[in-house]
């Protein structure tokens, strides 16, 4: 028989599992896949900061509840964390805030599609993006598509750098929670 894993969902843990659904999302964003990747990675992110997550499991002691109300009032104000948390809870709990995606290709500045066969594209079939310009009887260039997702709220934030500064937060949470060594 096997060995047995013990399932451990501490912070550290549900820390990596944001980490992994970050990494996916990433390698996703072209995709209409990467809301998904995201709802979990919010899951994941915002469920760190659940008190029952940061508690030593030796028990609760002044030094613990200091530590907790110096998070309280610092890190887990960071307002890129509040924004995710409350994307988060707008997943679960409520009606979602709606993801655009945006698409652009850099084309050389000036060009003169004048001529007969000239055109710009974006072509969205082959699973990447791809933009192609073409000139007259010139041959098809073609330029990379950039790709980004936004949260649709106040200042239109970048979905991706957003949760890359919230897991930022949440790491330096963690890692001061094991500095003090609660366990």
């Amino acid at each position: 028989m096997g060995e047995r894993l013990k399932i451990n969902a501490s912070g550290r843990e549900k820390l990596a599992e944001a980490r992994f659904f970050l990494g996916l999302m990433e390698r996703s964003v072209e995709s209409d896949v990467f809301i998904y990747f995201l709802s979990a990675f919010l899951s994941a992110l915002c469920s760190v900061t659940a008190p029952i997550k940061l508690q030593p499991h030796m028990g609760i002691d002044e030094r613990y509840k200091s530590w907790k109300k110096e998070m309280d009032d610092g890190l887990l104000r960071d307002t890129d964390l509040i924004l995710l948390c409350e994307m988060r809870n707008g997943e679960v709990h409520k009606i979602p805030t709606d993801k655009l995606q945006s698409m652009g290709a850099s084309f050389p500045e000036g060009l003169d599609l004048s001529a007969p066969g000239s055109y710009i594209e974006l072509d969205l079939r082959g699973g990447k993006p791809v933009g192609r310009h073409k000139v007259g009887d010139a041959p098809v260039q073609a330029h990379p598509v950039n790709v980004s997702w936004r949260f649709n709220t106040a200042g239109s934030p970048d979905v991706v750098e957003t949760c890359r500064r919230g897991l930022a937060v949440i790491e330096k949470v963690i890692a001061s929670r094991e500095a003090m060594h609660f366990d």
